[in-house]
């Protein structure tokens, strides 16, 4: 067998674990243990930078005990804090052969002692930038001196470990960074909905006109806007409990009836067909409401003057709004559920309402598509699997 294959072939296991969506502990959990598997004397630890706390904090040692892994919890990051802290300290490799005479472990003497182990060699693990983000550690139960080979071992299992925690960084990064955009775009939303209120009483008070009736539209697509924008933002951060249930009929005859005296006014109709009884999911009913609403006020936005807007409720767990306007392309049929994507351009509006639809929906473990309707026009379903009468 080549020397370096067993390196390889934990290196294969590892990235496919991170690639697979393994959690970071459990993935530096593998990096020990594979590593482990290499000599049955070897035992293995990762420990990270707390950059707020300026230690050391336990991040991996599967075959250390427990107690020795608290005690090295939060380790001081410093000249004579063992193999680890002074590695942490100096970002240089350190080899502590005997760890009984080496002056790094005067302090920490008793506890290696306990454990059982004599030797202790530390390499830093670096990021891209070559900051020091913590210390992977080969632990032996007698005195020992690195060979070469060990040596290329440790080095190339901290490159590995280096992975996976600025892997963490950058998930972590991502996700502080949806979170402010999360709140950006409720923030301008809220501050957005007073003045939008005001200027609408104000133009309610004022004299029929061609340019009043104009503001008045104008002042309604943004309004919408700003809901919508306060919608997205909840479905961000949606979560649907094992207590929560919502009755499709209800929340689409709900729809209905709010949105009747507008479609009515446009010279248009609504019906609701199919199940006349409950229908039960796992649910939030306001969360679904804001699907079908979405999926209706596009129905209608594309529908005929005189046509009719179908609502229909399956007993089996299914919505579908179908309209009679002109359909969806087939090729437009999936980039419509993506974020300020609209599939006709010419159209207002921000392109927000259908990927609403597909993120409440996703939430709920459900599914949404689109075909054309019998006869013509769009049909969108919304299925559940876990429906019940």
């Amino acid at each position: 067998m080549n020397k370096f294959e067993p390196f390889l072939k934990i290196r294969v296991r590892v990235l496919e674990h991170i690639v697979e969506g393994g959690s970071v502990s459990d993935t530096l959990d593998l990096i020990c243990r594979d590593t482990e598997e290499t000599d049955p004397e070897m035992r293995c630890s990762v420990l990270y930078v707390d950059q707020n706390a300026k230690c050391l904090r336990h991040a991996a040692a599967p075959s250390l005990p427990d107690f020795y892994n608290d005690a090295i919890d939060g380790i001081e990051i410093g000249m004579g804090a063992g193999s680890c802290g002074t590695a942490a300290f100096t970002g240089e490799r350190v080899i502590a052969e005997d760890v009984f005479s080496d002056p790094y472990w005067v302090g920490y003497r008793d506890l290696a002692k306990k454990v059982g182990f004599q030797a202790c060699w530390s390499q830093p693990i670096y990021s891209k930038g070559k900051e020091v983000l913590g210390t992977f550690a080969m632990y032996y139960d007698e005195v020992r001196q690195p060979t070469d080979d060990e040596l290329l071992l440790i080095q190339a299992q901290a490159s590995l470990v280096s992975l996976v925690i600025e892997r963490k960084h950058a998930e972590e990064e991502l996700r502080k960074s949806e979170i402010r955009h999360q709140n950006f775009s409720a923030d301008v939303a809220h501050e957005l909905r007073t003045p939008l209120s005001v200027l609408k009483l104000h133009l309610d008070d004022m004299e029929d006109s061609i340019l009043v009736k104009t503001l008045q539209r104008d002042v309604y697509s943004m309004s919408h806007l700003v809901e919508q924008l306060l919608a997205m933002a909840q479905m961000d951060t949606l979560t649907i409990s094992k207590d929560d249930e919502a009755d499709l009929h209800a929340v689409c005859t709900n729809v209905a009836a709010n949105l009747a005296p507008i479609i009515i006014k446009g010279g248009r109709s609504i019906e609701v067909v199919g199940a006349r009884g409950p229908v039960w999911v796992p649910g939030i009913s306001g969360a679904l409401e804001q699907a079908v609403r979405n999926l209706v006020e596009n129905a209608i936005k594309y529908s005929p003057t005189g046509t009719t807007v179908t609502i229909d409720v399956g007993e089996d767990g299914h919505i579908r709004v179908i309209d009679q306007g002109k359909g969806i392309p087939k090729d437009k049929r999936e980039e419509i559920f993506e974020r300020f994507l609209r599939a006709d351009r010419r159209e207002a509006g921000a392109g927000l309402g259908l990927s609403i639809v597909r993120r409440s929906v996703e939430a709920h473990g459900g599914t949404v598509r689109v075909d054309d309707a019998p006869g013509g026009g769009a049909m969108f379903t919304i299925s559940f699997a876990n429906a019940a009468r």
